[in-house]
């Protein structure tokens, strides 16, 4: 399409969107409030391929990418440049007060990874929906994936960098896809939050599934009553700690068992969704999944996924130990990202 075709809808859908968000003229509002504007329009002008996409993905054969930590860098300029938007979003933003490039600098980076590990997911992820593959992310919705550095008395010092305290539009929450989550002493929610992965030259759109930790019951309503507090929000607490930090401090036991908590929350949840989807679309024998599945394991991190795909078909879906193992077999796949000891296939 023309530029002049596209310019007047996304002006005039800049301008709805930033009114919305800011509840004043888009002139009048903050850098940080019309990237929000815009962002919530490029997610509009998404929307239709990227449901499509997932309608047609859902029918085939997957590859599903399980990886803790996705850096995925700033999403509003990565998706107006594989949408063909970024000069009609530099003049709309122009005609509405304000410069692309400032608008772009209050976004703030998807806190959900912080090293090279990270960055390969989400370069895989990229190159992927651009080839056309139907392949999927799975990790955490991280509340504090990054810290910000700042100088303090000349010394660098690091504090929570809180990335979707005010909002994030990128994310969409699925609370009709939610999985149950089972621990030996707690029982936890988790509710997917995806992600759009645009593709270059592409109308394919693809999708990183971002898991939320979430109680059954927001706090004990009867312990606050009774004036003990920090007994009433104490299981909440230890539920949203599963997606407080990424790759808490271990050098205790507890942050050892914290780590393996959330490496089973997530993979647990993931392999319940993918194996509702193969129901609804192949039906209730599970003995093809390896078909139609394929699990790509990001390094160590999420290996608690092999039993746990094991225990579900066995226990929950209630096949013989025989094939069960077979599609374990066929369905995982490994990368290491080191040749040390504990990183290699000793399984």
């Amino acid at each position: 399409m023309s530029d002049s075709h596209h310019l007047p809808e996304l002006k005039d859908a800049v301008r709805s969107h930033v009114r919305a968000v800011a509840g004043m003229s888009p002139t009048s509002a903050t850098n940080w409030k019309f990237w929000y504007g815009l962002s919530d329009a490029v997610m509009e002008q998404l929307a239709d391929k990227w449901e499509a996409t997932t309608k047609a993905y859902n029918a085939t054969r997957q590859q599903h990418y399980f990886s803790a930590e996705f850096l995925m860098g700033r999403a509003l300029l990565n998706n107006l440049t594989n949408l063909g938007l970024v000069e009609q979003a530099e003049q709309a933003v122009r005609d509405n007060g304000h410069e692309l490039s400032d608008v772009l600098d209050a976004e703030n980076d998807a806190a959900l990874g912080n090293g090279g590990l990270g960055r390969l997911a989400a370069c895989f992820l990229d190159s992927a929906v651009t080839q056309d593959y139907p392949v999927t992310g799975y990790g955490i919705l991280y509340r504090y994936g990054l810290f910000k550095q700042i100088f303090d008395n000349g010394f660098q010092t690091e504090q929570p960098d809180a990335w979707r305290e005010n909002g994030y539009p990128f994310v969409v929450r699925r609370e009709h896809q939610q999985r149950i989550v089972t621990f030996d002493d707690m029982v936890v929610r988790a509710t997917p939050y995806d992600m759009p992965i645009t593709g270059y030259g592409t109308d394919n759109v693809g999708t990183l599934r971002l898991w939320k930790a979430e109680p059954l019951a927001e706090f004990d309503y009867d312990a606050f009553n009774s004036q003990r507090f920090t007994d009433a929000i104490v299981e909440r607490e230890a539920v949203m700690d599963l997606c407080r930090v990424l790759y808490p401090n271990d050098t205790t036991y507890a942050g050892k068992v914290l780590r393996v908590r959330q490496q089973y929350f997530f993979v647990s949840a993931s392999l319940q969704a993918m194996i509702a989807n193969y129901v609804e679309q192949h039906g209730d024998d599970l003995r093809d999944f390896g078909k139609y599945n394929c699990i790509q394991l990001n390094d160590t991190h999420p290996v608690l996924a092999i039993p746990e795909l094991m225990r579900l078909l066995l226990d929950e879906h209630h096949m013989g130990w025989e094939d069960a193992w077979n599609v374990v077999t066929q369905t995982f796949a490994y990368t290491t990202h080191t040749v040390l000891a504990e990183a290699l296939e000793q399984w």
